[in-house]
Order: C-alpha cells, then structure tokens, then sequence
C-alpha cells in the first residue's frame, strides 16, 4: 500500500485554524472516509525549510549546463515530493493511503500562513482547506489548559491574526475553503457535518465517519493531566472588556461563512 498518492490523482486537503478548535477531531473523522488520508501535524521549521528548498529549486536555470537532464515532468514530480513531506515528517504515525484516495492532506493548526504558497505550488490543481474555529473564550481555556503559560494576550493576537488570515482565504477561494465552527458542531450535531464537510468534498461512504463523529473530540489536554478551567479569571474579563477584538472577529466571520 503507497504512503501517498501521486498527485495527479489526489487532491490536497489542508486542514488548519487556531489550535484547540477541532483540527484533530475533523482528522480523525475523515480518515474514516474510504478515499481521505490526512497525516498529522507538521512542524512549522520543517515546512519552512521544505518551502525554501522548492524556491531555491524553481529559480534555477533547467535551460542550460547538468541542469537540462532534468526531468520534463518536474512540475508533477515537486507535487509528489510535497505528498512525500506530508506523509513522511509529521510527528505522528504515518497513515498509508489506499489507492483509490480521492483526497491526501495533513492538519497542522496556524498553517493557514501558506495558503498562498501551496494555491500557487499545486497550480492548476487547487487545494482545499478546512478552517476550524471555536468562540476565543473556549478556545483561551482550552488552550491555557494544555500550554498554561501562554498568557491572553499572546492567545487574542494569534487567534485574531489566525482568523483574519481565514476571512481572506474565504474571499479569495470560497468554494475551496470550507469552514467548520466546533460550537455550531456540538449544537447540531452530525447534520452540520454533512452540511459543512460532507457534501461539499462530495464524500460517500461515511458511515464509519459518522461513528467516530458520534463519539466526540478528543480531550488531548485530559490525556496529558491537564484540567480545563469552566469560566474565565477575572482579569481575563477585564481584558475582553477593554479589548473584545477576538469576540467580534469570531462573531463576524461566523455570521458571513457559518
């Protein structure tokens, strides 16, 4: 069985938004699908690096000198060795992909950041994203939870530069950017799935999928001993009250794309 597809049969889905706000669950749901294989994350350093090598690379001049040996089918061949990264250098157990996959991908929160990079990379061929998103004030907790030295401040500005980064990704690509908000998930339950995830990737055999939907994300922070606070500190009040920019940012994108 191939650890990934050739990309000229698959399509890249890149699952991204600030962390703590369904990436894994959404994961962990469609690798249930028979024809989705969706690696795990990927270091921002490895990526990074791997994105310079593919400049440095495209700059080169294949007209003339060793060069013009190289293959005419580069374009292809650079696709296939992005699959290669995605499956090989993300930190948990590789997934192989079945041959009939229909969709290969890897989820990393905050990736959003190449959304530009991988639109002109895989050109003519275009990536699909699914942007997860919860309210800031469950994702705060959530992420103090599992990282308790991150303060509000730093949370609020990377959250709002998170989804500003997905409101233009929405504009520029709207019927491939999917959005998927965790708390209209929990009230709605796998209906909003099907509306949201399902039948815009066109999935079809998703009875394994509802299943592992049935049972809930994962509370990683409860794995590693960590325990959620249920209401904010009061100078976290305070600091919404004074800066409520991370509520109306959610609030906004949420009522145009939710």
């Amino acid at each position: 069985m191939p650890a990934y597809p050739s990309a000229d049969k698959a399509t890249p889905l890149i699952i991204v938004g600030p962390p703590r706000s369904g990436t894994r669950f959404i994961t962990n749901v469609l690798n249930e699908v028979p024809g989705v294989t969706v690696q795990g994350e990927i270091p921002v350093f490895i990526i990074d690096r791997v994105i310079r090598t593919v400049k440095r690379f495209q700059r080169m001049d294949v007209t003339a000198g060793p060069a013009k040996e190289l293959p005419d089918k580069f374009s292809l061949s650079s696709k296939d060795f992005m699959f290669a990264v995605w499956a090989n250098l993300q930190k948990g157990k590789r997934r192989e992909a079945g041959e009939d996959c229909k969709y290969f991908g890897y989820k990393t929160p905050y990736h959003e950041k190449y959304f530009d990079f991988y639109n002109a990379f895989f050109d003519p061929a275009q990536p699909i994203y699914i942007c997860c998103i919860r309210h800031f004030e469950d994702h705060l907790l959530s992420v103090q939870a599992r990282w308790p030295g991150r303060g509000i401040a730093y949370v609020a500005l990377r959250y709002i530069l998170s989804l500003r980064r997905i409101r233009l990704m929405k504009e520029k690509r709207p019927d491939r950017v999917l959005l998927f908000f965790l708390d209209d998930y929990k009230a709605q339950g796998s209906s909003y799935l099907h509306e949201k995830i399902f039948d815009p990737l066109k999935l079809k055999d998703i009875r394994a999928a509802v299943k592992r939907a049935e049972q809930g994300p994962v509370n990683t922070s409860a794995k590693h001993g960590c325990l959620k606070k249920e209401m904010l500190a009061g100078r976290q009040k305070l600091f919404l009250k004074v800066f409520p920019r991370p509520l109306h940012d959610f609030e906004s994108l949420r009522r145009d794309y939710g």
